[in-house]
């Protein structure tokens, strides 16, 4: 994950205005796509956590997800606007 936000906020308007056309979603569940986005990086964090942890798994492939998993926690309010009503726009 590069540590600059704007690629990753263009991939996410892009996403969800792909998205968009063909589901149509409630303002709520629009609200909450940064809290979702960051809960899936945090439970990636937990499980490359727990094999490091528990299961000594030390290989290239678990600290590659240990980092993105962070590097993406770290950006994610980052990558959203501010205001999520924009979503709609798209």
């Amino acid at each position: 994950i590069p540590e600059d936000t704007s690629g990753t906020y263009k991939m996410r308007l892009l996403a969800l205005k792909t998205y968009l056309n063909k589901v149509r979603l409630t303002k709520e569940e629009i609200r909450l796509i940064p809290l979702f986005t960051k809960a899936t990086h945090a439970q990636f964090l937990m499980g490359a956590s727990y094999h490091k942890m528990m299961g000594g798994e030390d290989t290239r492939e678990n600290k590659y997800w240990l980092d993105f998993t962070k590097k993406a926690l770290r950006m994610s309010p980052k990558s959203f606007p501010k205001n999520t009503s924009n979503y709609r726009s798209l």
